[in-house]
């Protein structure tokens, strides 16, 4: 009998023991979706020049650290040894947020395939970890090598009123083949960020330039002007322009001037933003 009580005691500590763990278990983890690493998603990235990486992150609690880490993968081999570690303090504290940087490729790293991974650390202590390879290229290996180039345009936060003009006048170097470009007047209310050709969501956007080029010379360059008054009641994109209403109407406010463009032989982009100001 003495014994029948002992096992029962010992099957009870036993499941209250499980219950515990259960009621306590591991904390819940960071979510993260929308991720894109380099332009378009493609994982790639090209030595000394901008790298694009966004994600959308919902903490469990709120975030503790974020950031990210380029590694190179053990027993490959490299021409010199590098790692890239960034992490950015301006998320700490946040719930959802949109982890949205652009940072440059040292011109000291070599070219090969890494491991790429981004981390968020939750509050609560636990961690949520995305991990993929990335490609890392010299530009000088490119059959093409897009380069923007602004000669006349927008400053940073220019003010634009009714009836003024938005000019622009650019030239996009390093071409050859086939290709495409873009000039967009996004507004920030829409919440539309291309940054390649593919992504652009034309019923969110005002064409300023709408520009294609077919079978150029290698080292080509493709001059670039447009011109759209502000309040103007249709816009640029060929051939006959868009109605701006609805979603792509004129507001008050700030928009980004988004410069994209997309060679379609080589499969390479550019791109720039400048953030204007618009006030009817």
């Amino acid at each position: 009998m003495k014994n029948m009580r002992l096992i029962a005691l010992c099957l009870l500590a036993v499941w209250m023991g499980a219950c515990k763990k259960e009621r306590n278990g591991d904390p819940a983890k960071p979510l993260v979706n929308g991720i894109e690493i380099g332009s378009g998603n493609e994982k790639k990235a090209y030595i000394g020049k901008d790298f694009h990486f966004e994600a959308d992150v919902t903490a469990a609690t709120r975030i503790a650290a974020t950031g990210i880490s380029i590694t190179q993968k053990p027993g490959t081999p490299y021409t010199a040894s590098w790692k890239l570690e960034l992490e950015w303090p301006e998320f700490k504290g946040a719930k959802n947020t949109t982890v949205h940087k652009h940072f440059s490729i040292p011109t000291t790293a070599p070219a090969g395939v890494y491991n790429f991974a981004f981390f968020v650390r939750d509050e609560n202590g636990s961690e949520t970890l995305v991990t993929a390879d990335l490609s890392i290229t010299d530009p000088a290996d490119l059959a093409v090598q897009p380069e923007i180039n602004l000669v006349r345009g927008p400053a940073a936060d220019q003010l634009f009123r009714t009836g003024e003009p938005i000019g622009l006048e650019l030239q996009i170097s390093g071409l050859q083949d086939d290709g495409s470009f873009l000039a967009l007047l996004i507004s920030e209310t829409a919440n539309h960020y291309p940054e390649t050709v593919g992504q652009a969501d034309l019923a969110k956007s005002i064409v300023l330039s709408d520009v294609s080029h077919a079978r150029l010379p290698k080292n080509a360059v493709l001059p670039v002007s447009a011109t759209l008054v502000t309040g103007a009641g249709t816009d640029n994109k060929r051939p006959a322009g868009n109605p701006l209403t609805g979603a792509r109407a004129w507001q008050n406010g700030r928009y980004s001037l988004v410069l994209l463009y997309h060679n379609t032989t080589h499969g390479v982009h550019a791109y720039k933003s400048v953030p204007i100001r618009i006030a009817l």
